[in-house]
């Protein structure tokens, strides 16, 4: 998908997706398998839907939100610095493992 030279919103688009339609994206263990740049293209494609939510059950470590020693800023405070510089606001959050895993509820 990320070898191909069209995005994966226009994809959905030709498979009947609505980009303006209130939109659910549901993101569980999937970016483990990805590489950083495909972490970051999957991600900026859908963080620009206009009515969408999201629920990102994932490390986030390709993006930059990763654990580490005392959490100061905290896993919560570094993933909702990531969502809003993506333009996105933060719902609800958890994390296990020392942030590596990571419970996000954004819109």
């Amino acid at each position: 998908l990320f070898t191909c030279s069209k995005s994966l919103v226009e994809i959905l688009e030709e498979r009947g997706f609505q980009v303006d339609d209130k939109t659910f994206v549901v993101c569980e263990a999937v970016l483990f398998y990805l590489v950083p740049n495909a972490v970051q293209k999957l991600l900026t494609e859908v963080f620009q839907l206009p009515e969408c939510r999201y629920c990102i059950t994932d490390s986030l470590s390709k993006v930059g939100v990763t654990p580490g020693g005392p959490p100061t800023p905290s896993a919560k405070e570094k993933c909702e610095a990531w969502l809003v510089r993506n333009g996105k606001q933060l719902v609800a959050h958890d994390a296990v493992f020392g942030g590596a895993i990571h419970f996000v509820g954004a819109k």
